[in-house]
């Protein structure tokens, strides 16, 4: 999977969503993403 190489200014409010993934379709992707754009939220449901 290619990485995102752009490079861009952090505006006020946005958010650069990560994972512990490597290989997963993340802001390393995609860059910075609009809060308008985010559909959900995760909880945690288990910790150990």
């Amino acid at each position: 999977m290619p990485w995102w190489s752009g490079c861009a200014v952090m505006r006020d409010g946005s958010l650069f969503l990560l994972m512990d993934n490597p290989a997963s379709f993340d802001g390393r992707y995609f860059g910075p993403t609009a809060p308008a754009d985010v559909i959900g939220r995760a909880n945690a449901l288990w910790v150990h």
